[in-house]
């Protein structure tokens, strides 16, 4: 976590964002193909990376391509939010694949459309402004 801000100030809070993505998706399918417990237990610590990429991603996303005044409700609503509903409406969907195609097959279909959703992101999701998100200065000289 402590430098996960260094690096997306290098990699840009878009990019950060596609390549959580990118290795989320890598770890569900993974997981889903995976021949042993030790290979699902060595995918399951690239949610290591995970999480502080993606928490140090959205806040520096959102800080750079939106106005700050809405900051805290573009968080609340777009991060937040989104993040229950979609935990409750995906809850209940991979249950139900687990009862009728099973645990690979879900996982499969899972990281499929968590890769869609990445790549289609990788082409929707605008460029943040790097002086409002605070990696360059007025001048354009990058931030120590």
């Amino acid at each position: 976590m402590i430098p996960m801000p260094w690096i997306i100030n290098k990699i840009g809070s878009r990019n950060g964002l596609i390549a959580y993505g990118c290795i989320l998706a890598i770890r569900i399918i993974g997981s889903a193909l995976s021949p042993s417990l030790i290979w699902v237990i060595v995918l399951r610590l690239l949610a290591g990376f995970e999480m502080p990429l993606v928490l140090v991603s959205i806040m520096k996303y959102i800080a750079g391509a939106f106005d700050i005044r809405v900051y805290a409700t573009v968080y609340a609503l777009a991060s937040n939010f989104a993040k229950q509903i979609s935990v409750f409406v995906f809850s209940a969907l991979a249950g139900n694949m687990y009862d009728s195609i099973g645990f690979h097959h879900t996982y499969l279909i899972l990281g499929a459309i968590v890769a869609v959703v990445t790549v289609f992101a990788a082409f929707t999701l605008k460029k943040e402004d790097p002086v409002q998100a605070g990696e360059v200065d007025e001048k354009g000289q990058t931030k120590a």
